[in-house]
């Protein structure tokens, strides 16, 4: 396969996702909308700029051949489903707990192995957001598995 070729249908799959993710920030309101609208909005035009980067070159016969690899692709699938159930085990378990459970898998499937560092940043990282939204900003957090058993 052409490199280019899987650029312009990655940059056009990326392009529809921004776009349907501006479209539902722009249904937020007014004071929630701005940070969400922005990072779509860049995303929208950087994957705008990489799409019609990558058509321009394909256009002008250049890019190299590429191999696929398997593997590769089985990983990238199943970091991509990782991430969709994120979003949903998000909503059934809270944000918190989900995070405990998705940070490290998502790390393991990328290939890294340390267990301590792993379990102390996924954990650090946790606490942080916890003392972040609930200590400094006294942001009410959603309900929580985790934080009902330990009577958060």
């Amino acid at each position: 396969m052409n490199r280019l070729t899987f650029e312009c249908v990655s940059g056009l799959v990326v392009l529809a996702a921004s776009v349907a993710g501006l479209v539902e920030s722009l249904s937020f309101n007014k004071q929630s909308a701005i940070l969400p609208v922005a990072v779509t909005a860049l995303a929208c035009a950087l994957s705008t700029i990489w799409l019609v980067t990558s058509a321009v070159a394909f256009l002008r016969g250049s890019g190299e051949r590429i191999e696929l690899d398997t593997r590769e692709i089985m990983k990238l699938i199943m970091i991509l489903l990782t991430a969709l159930a994120y979003v949903y085990l998000m909503v059934l378990i809270g944000f918190f707990t989900t995070t405990l459970i998705v940070v490290p898998a998502l790390a393991f499937m990328a290939g890294y192995r340390n267990a301590k560092v792993l379990t102390a940043a996924t954990v650090g990282f946790v606490v942080i957001l916890y003392g972040v939204f609930r200590g400094l900003l006294s942001v009410p957090l959603p309900d929580d598995i985790l934080f009902s058993l330990i009577g958060g």
